[in-house]
């Protein structure tokens, strides 16, 4: 067993045995429907943790949060749609919030460098040419966060998939201090 695996396990043990009993009184009151009826796809970037739901004011069961590299919408076909479609029609999800953020690292990614880094860790050439074009798709076209959040609200407001009165908006995170700014107010776009 790693080292961090055991500092989680022992923190989940610790947690639960002081915190337990609370937290299960508490979880009956919630429903899995979230009470704002919102649903907020964001970026995995470390920095976000414990940033992005307290700087919008969301607490345990008030959203769904999503978050993949650089919160992109890879194919109108893939899990963050399949992800979405979900919320809005199994958990009553009537606005979605976009929440992009400043110096996202995945702005700077490429698809050639990651290529070449899974070529350094031992993943053969096959893997490696079948990750290619997917990466490209999805790694290279994206160079501006805020350009991205806008880009993802449209597809989302313009899938077939998604009925039209799902409100969808846009914001950019400054990642230090989480601030937002607002880029898209989709109840008025």
């Amino acid at each position: 067993m790693t080292t961090l695996l055991q500092d989680i396990l022992a923190h989940n043990r610790a947690v639960t045995e002081k915190e337990g009993e609370a937290r299960r009184a508490a979880a009956v009151a919630l429903k899995k429907t979230p009470h704002r009826r919102c649903a907020i796809f964001t970026c995995m970037d470390a920095r976000l943790v414990e940033m992005v739901e307290p700087a919008l004011g969301i607490r345990r069961g008030d959203a769904v949060v999503l978050r993949n590299a650089g919160n992109i919408i890879g194919t109108l076909e893939g899990t963050m749609i399949i992800s979405l479609l979900v919320a809005v029609f199994m958990q009553n999800i009537e606005e979605i919030i976009v929440v992009g953020h400043e110096d996202c690292g995945f702005t700077h990614a490429s698809s050639a460098v990651l290529l070449d880094k899974m070529r350094q860790r031992g993943i053969g050439e096959e893997a490696v040419e079948t990750m290619r074009g997917p990466l490209e798709t999805y790694l290279d076209p994206h160079t501006d966060p805020e350009q991205n959040v806008r880009r993802v609200v449209r597809l989302l407001r313009t899938h077939p998939a998604f009925p039209p009165d799902i409100v969808v908006h846009g914001l950019l995170m400054q990642p230090a201090s989480g601030s937002v700014r607002l880029v898209v107010d989709g109840s008025r776009d």
